[in-house]
């Protein structure tokens, strides 16, 4: 492959990538508006359910807050039904965050929250499954190489 071709190859990447960001600032985003809830709030749920459990602290220190916005953060999806505090069997002063979503009293948000991901992931999936054994292993090396990268530019700014 010529320089030239490269070159144009990776420019056009980036400009699909930023336009990549945008979307899914976008479509997460609206899931949040659908959902009446902040995109905070929105992404700190997308973390409890991707977990059996966290902590106040491990929230913190996913998104950076401090001590009292994640209890505030966490007292309204308490509030609005999408979270459950439960005692840590292990230390009862501990306190775990646990998702609703999968319990007979999830409300009506945790189970369109569900709704959506689980098209959402149905149609990632469907994209996917257009590409070979290898071309999946380049775009998930890709994809992780861009997340170490963004860990890295995140540190720094802060």
């Amino acid at each position: 492959m010529s320089s030239n071709k490269k070159a144009e190859l990776k420019e056009k990447l980036m400009e699909e990538l930023k336009e990549n960001s945008k979307c899914a600032i976008m479509l997460h985003q609206t899931i949040a508006d659908t959902l009446k809830l902040n995109i905070t709030d929105h992404k700190c749920l997308d973390f409890i359910n991707q977990s059996e459990g966290v902590t106040a602290g491990q929230i913190a220190e996913f998104t950076g807050l401090t001590g009292g916005a994640v209890t505030a953060l966490i007292d309204r999806l308490e509030k609005n039904g999408y979270i459950i505090r439960d005692k840590d069997p292990k230390d009862r002063r501990k306190v775990i965050i646990r998702s609703i979503t999968d319990n007979d009293d999830a409300n009506e948000g945790s189970v369109q929250l569900k709704e959506i991901f689980s098209f959402l992931d149905k149609s990632i999936y469907e994209c996917l499954s257009t590409y070979s054994e290898n071309e999946l292993s380049l775009i998930l090396n890709f994809i992780n190489t861009l997340n170490i990268e963004s860990a890295k530019i995140i540190k720094k700014l802060t």
